[in-house]
């Protein structure tokens, strides 16, 4: 991090990197600050599975090209970082475009 902002997107962090930026987020931030993510999620594995079967036809290089992205696993995500105090709202917007509002609980 520098200057309290991230220096890569957040899916080129890996989950632990990510647990990281949000304990730093937590401790660093006003309480009522809310923080806002707009990346490439996935709700489940199998929601991944699904949306990259649904677009292997259209898009056959999807696959190998978020291949090195550390997509967001919505659930997994809800159930760490909420551990660490912070109230999770998600919207889907398309197939692996997601955004998010973190608040502190």
């Amino acid at each position: 991090m520098q200057s309290g902002r991230p220096s890569r997107a957040p899916d080129s962090l890996t989950p632990d990197e990510r647990r990281t930026l949000f304990t730093l987020l937590r401790d660093r931030l006003r309480p009522q600050a809310p923080v806002i993510v707009g990346d490439l999620m996935y709700r489940n594995e199998a929601d991944l599975k699904q949306v990259l079967d649904s677009h292997r036809a259209s898009h056959p290089a999807l696959e190998r090209e978020i291949g090195d992205e550390f997509l967001w696993n919505v659930e997994e995500s809800r159930e760490n970082l909420g551990r660490l105090g912070w109230r999770i709202s998600w919207k889907r917007f398309s197939a692996l475009s997601w955004g998010t509002e973190f608040t502190r609980g």
